[in-house]
């Protein structure tokens, strides 16, 4: 089965939050954790996304940019 409109959408949004934090000119900006909330503003202001969903995808990309950020070579 392919992705519907919404499963597209919110894929973009973590490829475009993925893009923001290998762009960064620091990745221990605390702006990095309100922008992942704030990139489904739009969606939830239409009703095309629930807070519940966007509060799980919110908290796992959240996890992710922490182990991301957490790397040392």
């Amino acid at each position: 089965m392919k992705p519907n409109d919404l499963q597209k959408a919110v894929a973009k949004i973590v490829e475009q939050q993925g893009q923001f934090w290998q762009q960064t000119n620091d990745i221990n900006s605390p702006t990095h954790f309100s922008d992942i909330g704030e990139s489904f503003n739009s969606m939830m202001a239409l009703d095309e996304i629930d807070e519940d969903a966007v509060d799980i995808i919110s908290t796992r990309l959240t996890d992710i940019f922490v182990v991301i950020r957490s790397l040392k070579k």
